[in-house]
C-alpha cells in the first residue's frame, strides 16, 4: 500500500555541538541553487529549543541525495544554496522519535518543504518527540522480584477499520532486582514476558551441581558467568518440573476489552509490575510421517494461543518450546509450560538462490493485494512439496509422549502476469526481475519463500500451509496490481482462503494507469486547515480477521489546505478528512463517525476535479471549527 504516511523510524545519534552554516555534508549529484532554508528544532513536549540536533534535508524525488547540519545553542539551523523542488527535512537526536517538517505526532505524517530558486525560507519549525519510560517488576509466584527477565514492549498501531495491531520498538531485561526500564517513543503498551524462561524456586534442589548457583537470598536460580544469559527451564530425569507461562501486563492486555499501559513523551510511567504464573513443565515427545514415510527435518514449534492476538504469523521468541525432527521423523520438545498451544510443524523445500531483484515493490495503492513487507535482495526459489501439520494441543503437567501426528502437502498457486495496454512482457519480467509470493494474513503461519516469475510470465509459488493470503510481488516501480482472479473468483478484493486443493490459473493484472485526487480541506469556518490527514478506502471494503479490507491510504494537508492522494486505481472511493492527531487515538466509535463524514467520490484516470473537504470532529461527530 502506498501512503502518505512516513513510518517511524527511532535511531541513537550522538549529538554534535556546532553551529549552524553552510558547511554541510554535500553530495556531488546535487546542483547548488539559490534558496535559504532557516528554521528551528523544538521539544514538542516543552516547545523549548533543542542544541545538537541532526537535520538530514532530503530531495523528494532522487531519496538518495542528502544534505546534513546540526543545531546551535538556541535550536536553529540553516541551508544555503539549496536547489529548486521539494525535500523532507527530517531531524534525529538520542533520546527523542523522529520528527519531520509537518510532522504533529510520532507515527504521524509530515509534509515535503516546496522550495523556489531563491526563496528566502525562515521560520521552519520540526518537533522531537522525547520517548517516554516504561517502569516497573517482575515478581514470582511469591510475590519476589525475579532478575534475568526477557521482556518485550509491544506497541499498540491503532487500526482505522478494525482491531489494533502491534509492532515492537523495545525489549530488554530485568536487574538483579527484577526492574525493568524501557525508553519507548510515545504511545500505548502490553508487556509481554515469553514462557519458560526461568528456574522456580521449587526447582533448586534438583539441579546438578555446576549447572547453576543457588543464592542464599531468595533460593533463586542463575546460571554461571559461563552460561547462557537466560536460565534454561528445569525439568527433572521423569520429564516434570516447574516453570513460568507467558505472562503480560497489564494481565488483560489481550482480551476481549484490552486495557494498555500509555508511555508519555518526556513521562516516566512506573508500577508495571508483571505476575508470573507458575506452571508444571512437561515434555512432548512424539514422530511425524508424510506421505513417503518419516518426514525429517521438520520444524517444531508450540505457540501458545494467546500469541495470534499479538503478532501476526506466530511471532519469534515467544514459543513454548521448538525443536527440529530427526532422521527418523521424531521429536522431543521440553520444558513445555501447561497451557494451550497450536502445534506447528513444517517441511519447506529446498531452496535455491536466483538472480537479485531490486528493493523497489509493485502494490496496490489501496493495500488490497502486493503489499511487500519482507522483500530480500534475491528472489529464492522452492522445489519440492511443503510438509506441514497444525494442531491445538492442550497441555498439562503430565507428559506427552507417543504422538503420531501425520503431515500433510500444502497447496500450490500457479499462474500468468499480464499487464494493461502492453503487448509484449517488459524487460523487467523477461529478466527475471520480478518475483511473487504469497503473504500470511492474520493467524496464517509466515515463514515461506518468494518465487521468481518465469521469463514468459508464468509462475509457479512452492506449496503453502492452508490459510489465509494476500499475493505480494517485487521487482520493479511504477506499476500496481489491477486486479488478480481464478476463473470467476476475485482474489483481490479480500484476502483468499489456500485449502488443499491447488490455486490454479491465477491471472495477475499490472497497470500503470494511475489517478490522482487533489483537493483542500478546510474547517468549519472556512480557513485552510493545515491539522488535516485526508484518508480515502474502497466503499467495497470488507472486514477480515478484525481489520477491514482493502485498507486505506492517507496523506497530509499541506499549510494551505490542499492535499494530493497518488498512485490510485481509477474506480470508486470514500473520502474524508480528519484532524491528524486523530488518526493515533483511533477506534471503532472514532471510525463511526469519520464514515458518517466520508464523501464518495469518483477518480478517473484524467484530471478529476478537486475536492472540497470540511475536516470532520471525531469527537462529537460534527464538523471542526
Amino acid at each position: 500500500m502506498t501512503t502518505g504516511v512516513v513510518a517511524l523510524v527511532t535511531l541513537s545519534i550522538t549529538p554534535r555541538a556546532a553551529a549552524p552554516s553552510d558547511a554541510q555534508l554535500p553530495n556531488q549529484r546535487e546542483t547548488p541553487g539559490t534558496a535559504i532554508v532557516r528554521g528551528t528544532v523544538v521539544d514538542d513536549a516543552t516547545g523549548r529549543p533543542v542544541e545538537g540536533v541532526r537535520v538530514t534535508r532530503w530531495q523528494v524525488t532522487s531519496g538518495n541525495i542528502q544534505t546534513e547540519v546540526v543545531t546551535d545553542r538556541a535550536g536553529r539551523f540553516l541551508y544555503t544554496h539549496v536547489p529548486a523542488g521539494d525535500f523532507r527535512l527530517v531531524a534525529e537526536m538520542a533520546g527523542y522519535s523522529t520528527g519531520s517538517y509537518g510532522r504533529r505526532r510520532p507515527d504521524g505524517p509530515d509534509w515535503p518543504l516546496s522550495v523556489t530558486e531563491g526563496a528566502r525560507l525562515t521560520g521552519i519549525v520540526l518537533r522531537l518527540f522525547g520517548t517516554g519510560i516504561l517502569n516497573g517488576t517482575v515478581r514470582d509466584e511469591f510475590g519476589d522480584p525475579v532478575p534475568t527477565v526477557s521482556l518485550f514492549a509491544l506497541r499498540v498501531v491503532p487500526e482505522a477499520f478494525g482491531s489494533p495491531s502491534f509492532e515492537f520498538p523495545r525489549s530488554g531485561r530485568t536487574d538483579g532486582r527484577g526492574r525493568f526500564s524501557l525508553s519507548v517513543p510515545a504511545g500505548q503498551y502490553a508487556i509481554v514476558v515469553p514462557p519458560s524462561n526461568l528456574f522456580t524456586a521449587e526447582a533448586s534442589h534438583e539441579i546438578a551441581r555446576g549447572r547453576a548457583t543457588i543464592l542464599a537470598a531468595d533460593l533463586r536460580l542463575v546460571p554461571p558467568a559461563s552460561a547462557r544469559a537466560t536460565p534454561m527451564p528445569y525439568v527433572s530425569p521423569a520429564g516434570t518440573g516447574r516453570g513460568y507461562s507467558l505472562s503480560t501486563y497489564p494481565a488483560d492486555a489481550f482480551g476481549d476489552r484490552p486495557v494498555f499501559a500509555v508511555a508519555e513523551s518526556g513521562q516516566t510511567t512506573a508500577g508495571l509490575d508483571i505476575s508470573l504464573r507458575a506452571t508444571p513443565l512437561t515434555t512432548i515427545s512424539g514422530s511425524v510421517l508424510g506421505p513417503d514415510g518419516p518426514v525429517a527435518g521438520a520444524g517444531v514449534r508450540l505457540v501458545p494461543e494467546l500469541v495470534w492476538r499479538f503478532a501476526s504469523g506466530g511471532g519469534t521468541g515467544f514459543d513454548g518450546g521448538a525443536t527440529t525432527t530427526g532422521a527418523d521423523g521424531r521429536f522431543t520438545v521440553a520444558a513445555v509450560p501447561a497451557g494451550r498451544y497450536d502445534l506447528l510443524i513444517t517441511q519447506t523445500p529446498q531452496r535455491v538462490q536466483a538472480p537479485a531483484v531490486t528493493s523497489a515493490s509493485i502494490e496496490t495503492p489501496t493495500g488490497a493485494i502486493g503489499m511487500a513487507t519482507s522483500a530480500t535482495s534475491e528472489s529464492t526459489l522452492a522445489h519440492g512439496p511443503t510438509l506441514w501439520v497444525r494442531t491445538p494441543i492442550e497441555v498439562g503437567g503430565d507428559p506427552l509422549v507417543g504422538l503420531v501426528l501425520t503431515a500433510q502437502r500444502g497447496a500450490r498457486m500457479t499462474g500468468r502476469v499480464e499487464f494493461e495496454g502492453v503487448a509484449t512482457l517488459p524487460e523487467f519480467v523477461t529478466s527475471g526481475r520480478l518475483s511473487v509470493w504469497l503473504q500470511s494474513f492474520g493467524n496464517t503461519p509466515a515463514g515461506m519463500p518468494i518465487h521468481r516469475v518465469e521469463r514468459d510470465g508464468t509462475f509457479m509459488t512452492a506449496e503453502y500451509r492452508p490459510g489465509t493470503y494476500t499475493v505480494a510481488m517485487s521487482g520493479v516501480p511504477g506499476w500496481v496490481v489491477s486486479s488478480v482472479r481464478s476463473g470467476t473468483r476475485d482474489l483481490q478484493a479480500t484476502p483468499f482462503e489456500i485449502s488443499r486443493d491447488d490455486l490454479t490459473g491465477v491471472v495477475v493484472t499490472l497497470t500503470n494507469r494511475l489517478a490522482t485526487l487533489t483537493g483542500v480541506v478546510r474547517t468549519a469556518s472556512g480557513e485552510p486547515d493545515a491539522d488535516a490527514s485526508v484518508v480515502v478506502w474502497s466503499p467495497k471494503a470488507s472486514y477480515r480477521q478484525g481489520r477491514l479490507w482493502p485498507a486505506i491510504q492517507q496523506t497530509r494537508a499541506r499549510p494551505d489546505g490542499s492535499f494530493l492522494l497518488e498512485r490510485l486505481l481509477p474506480g470508486e472511493y470514500l473520502v474524508a478528512a480528519v484532524d491528524d492527531a486523530a488518526l493515533g487515538r483511533m477506534n471503532a466509535d472514532v471510525f463511526a463517525r469519520l464514515v458518517a463524514a466520508g464523501r464518495r467520490v469518483t477518480v478517473a484516470q484524467a484530471v478529476t476535479p478537486p475536492v472540497l473537504l470540511t475536516t470532520a470532529d471525531t469527537a462529537t461527530g460534527g464538523r471542526r471549527r
